[in-house]
């Protein structure tokens, strides 16, 4: 995994996301950018299991809704082979998975200096993603 803050490489571990109520608030507090990239391999190592337990939930739910879902047009994919469909699998990404993948990769620890706490834009490559958005400067008591 590669982070940026403002342009800048910084080490993951200072960023944590804030996956409360208030994600994507920004009372009185000014913003700062923040890049995540993320390879396919360490994607896949973590993601895998959710990816599969996603496709099972909804593909049921196609089934019932007759709606066709970004996941139907990829034929319901292993996570890796969704690469394959960039457009589908940012959709998928966006609606069903970002907060998850923050989580996994940037958990909230005494260690975050740096709160992520919006997703502005996911972009996906064949050998990964980024995920872009604001985060601020955690006040420490």
């Amino acid at each position: 995994m590669h982070a940026l803050l403002n342009g800048s490489t910084v080490d993951a571990a200072s960023l944590g996301v804030n996956d409360s109520l208030n994600f994507g608030r920004f009372d009185r507090v000014e913003g700062l950018n923040y890049e995540i990239r993320l390879a396919l391999a360490e994607l896949s190592a973590r993601m895998e299991v959710p990816w599969d337990q996603l496709i099972h939930e909804l593909r049921d739910d196609d089934r019932r809704d007759g709606k066709s879902s970004a996941l139907e047009r990829m034929n319901y994919p292993t996570f890796k082979a969704a690469f394959a469909y960039p457009n589908e699998l940012r959709e998928v990404i966006e609606t069903f998975l970002v907060v998850e993948i923050l989580r996994a990769f940037v958990p909230f620890s005494p260690q975050s200096r740096f709160i992520v706490n919006s997703v502005d834009t996911v972009s996906v490559a064949s050998d990964g993603l980024a995920i872009s958005g604001r985060c601020f400067k955690r006040r420490l008591p």
